[in-house]
């Protein structure tokens, strides 16, 4: 399992720092088109969160039922990196008029 679970942490930490590295230069690059830069639109996160919530305190709940679930924090920490690679890597990208 130990092995696994860092075999996914690398896949994920690969996924989460090529996401950083897009999200950054696109930061940059929209920084220096200020002027033109079209307005954020709003955000719909409130059910990723909520889900997030609750898996967060069933991993702890069932932490304390048997041992083995140890291990669900980890690979919830897996997932949210994960998941934030993912949004940096799949996020549209504003037009610049």
């Amino acid at each position: 399992m130990f092995v696994l679970i860092v075999i996914l942490g690398l896949i994920a930490a690969g996924v989460f720092l090529t996401g950083l590295v897009r999200g950054t230069k696109g930061a940059f690059s929209e920084i220096a088109d200020k002027e033109n830069a079209q307005p954020e639109g709003q955000g719909h996160y409130a059910s990723t969160a909520f889900v997030a919530v609750v898996l967060s305190a069933i991993t702890i709940a069932a932490a304390g039922i048997a041992p083995i679930f140890i291990y669900l924090g980890p690979i919830l920490a897996i997932g949210t990196a994960l998941g934030v690679g993912l949004a940096f890597l799949t996020e549209e990208r504003r037009s610049v008029r």
